[in-house]
């Protein structure tokens, strides 16, 4: 169960709405992401180019969304990167859940499938529990689950 994350107010001269999109930005790092996301919240690619360029602001509604889909703890897409990571019981392989929800928005977006948040965030977790460090599930494996989950849905 995830716990509401408590951000300390940001430096002076840092907003909040600059560190969503510097973290958002962070996590879309890499070819094909923020087509991707923006496919899977059926918005255009402009407008999240224009959330990662400060453009537009990553509202608090927009960034729970944000949080459940990519798999993150309510609350974290608003924490300065400088300061420490909440704990999630354990050990975190970051690059490891980053590409377990790459996995899963490529699989749900080449299937044509849309998927609640909430549901979307489940199938990441999942992904990423049955991965191993350095071993993600196969493309394959994961449509299966993203199948199962639109029949769910």
């Amino acid at each position: 169960m995830h716990h509401m994350v408590k951000p300390t107010p940001p430096p002076p001269g840092k907003g909040v709405y600059s560190i969503r999109r510097e973290n958002l930005n962070r996590l879309l790092a890499g070819e094909g992401r923020k087509t991707q996301l923006a496919v899977h919240l059926g918005v255009s690619r402009a407008r999240i180019s224009h959330i990662l360029t400060g453009a537009r602001r990553i509202t608090t509604d927009q960034a729970s969304e944000l949080e459940q889909i990519i798999g993150l703890f309510p609350g974290e897409l608003s924490i300065d990167p400088a300061q420490p990571r909440p704990p999630r019981g354990g050990a975190t392989d970051e690059k490891l859940l980053l590409s377990s929800m790459r996995s899963v928005m490529f699989a749900a977006s080449e299937m044509g499938v849309t998927l609640p948040p909430d549901i979307m965030s489940d199938l990441t977790t999942s992904v990423y529990q049955l991965s191993k460090p350095g071993k993600l599930l196969t493309q394959p494996t994961v449509q299966a689950l993203v199948a199962q989950a639109a029949k769910r849905a």
